[in-house]
């Protein structure tokens, strides 16, 4: 994989808008901890801890976005995570993660994240990332539809 820039700049560009690749690099090496564009600790939906960077370069450049995952084993590099949208502080990436159990392995069966990523220039404070809750509409299953189908005698399976 390729590592970051040594140099991060939590600036903005001065031009008033980046050009921003899609695809979210994955980084194991450094936890992001002396990175001022690194954000607070999130955590998947399986519980794993996972902080998000920027490299801000000057347009033309591209910009980039990269996951740190404290902790996690080097298998697991999130190579489908990638930007979905942006508009000015922030960021919404997907990203399929590992399941609870990281020796749990079902090709093309990993959960699906959506957290969004804002800086916080002129704050003084690291950037955030929040997990969105999932959504069940049409999903296989949802705890709270489950529980409303037993009650009704509805059928509790689910469709894709």
């Amino acid at each position: 994989m390729e590592a970051p820039s040594a140099k991060p700049r939590s600036r903005r560009a001065t031009h008033g808008y980046m050009v921003l690749d899609r695809i979210v690099r994955c980084w194991s090496g450094v936890g992001g901890d002396d990175d001022p564009t690194a954000s607070e600790i999130a955590y998947t939906c399986s519980g794993h801890p996972i902080r998000v960077s920027l490299r801000v370069a000057d347009p033309p450049a591209v910009s980039r976005l990269y996951v740190h995952r404290p902790g996690w084993s080097r298998v697991y590099d999130l190579g489908d995570a990638e930007v979905i949208a942006a508009h000015r502080g922030s960021i919404l990436l997907s990203a399929r993660v590992p399941f609870a159990d990281l020796d749990t392995i079902a090709p093309g069966q990993f959960p699906l994240d959506y957290f969004v990523y804002t800086a916080r220039p002129g704050e003084g404070l690291r950037p955030s990332l929040t997990r969105l809750p999932p959504c069940f509409i049409g999903g296989f299953s949802s705890p709270r539809s489950t529980a409303t189908s037993s009650r009704t005698g509805a059928s509790s399976s689910g469709s894709w």
